[in-house]
């Protein structure tokens, strides 16, 4: 599988650069920009995007016929994008935290709760995103998936701007909110782990 993953960092590099700028334009403004939750849900966006846009390179080159005279199984093919995607999440978690870090080191004002929340939100979107867009992307191809990748990407918006609201999520008692950001969190690793074994199973059948 290593093999494949270091395809699509060379993929990425070739053809989605500019990705990777905007993810870390939106990182620095989620720092920046005061309880503005929405820009940890456009990072979570973009990140998810890269490994949609290396699934359409990869039609657009017929990598999928030729994936099949390769040493590598329908769940290897299917797991390297599920890893990459894990990668890509890990890296904005790590990137947020560090800009958190040289925030407080500068004097800025800083908030364990609010970095807790900021990087759960990275992870759990990524995570939901990733795992209800996968499935459809395996089976109908690039191209399809991407209009319910879309409407996925207005709820999470829409999500976001309302935890993010002062009078809202953030504004409960501290124990009813870490239950609710540790449930959110372990029911979005389910989504996404189900999600994995459903693709291999949709990919098995598309490729068949």
């Amino acid at each position: 599988m290593s093999g494949l993953l270091l395809k699509d960092f060379y993929t990425i590099l070739r053809y989605y650069k500019i990705y990777m700028i905007i993810v870390a334009v939106a990182l620095i403004a989620t720092v920046f920009v005061a309880s503005n939750y929405s820009f940890a849900a456009y990072c979570a966006i973009m990140a998810s995007a890269i490994p949609i846009g290396i699934i359409a390179v990869e039609e657009k080159e017929r990598w999928n016929i030729y994936s099949a005279t390769l040493p590598y199984s329908a769940a290897e093919i299917v797991s390297a994008k599920y890893v990459l995607s894990s990668i890509l999440l890990g890296i904005m978690a790590v990137a947020a935290s560090i800009f958190e870090l040289i925030l407080l080191a500068s004097g800025g004002e800083y908030s364990v709760n609010e970095h807790v929340f900021l990087i759960v939100e990275l992870l759990v979107e990524g995570l939901i995103i990733s795992g209800v867009m996968f499935p459809f992307v395996f089976r109908f191809g690039a191209e399809k998936g991407r209009l319910v990748y879309f409407l996925i990407c207005v709820v999470i918006i829409v999500a976001a701007i309302s935890i993010g609201d002062p009078g809202g999520l953030i504004a409960l008692p501290s124990y009813n909110t870490n239950i609710f950001m540790v449930s959110l969190a372990g029911g979005s690793a389910v989504i996404f782990g189900v999600s994995w074994l459903l693709s291999i199973q949709l990919y098995k059948s598309a490729r068949a």
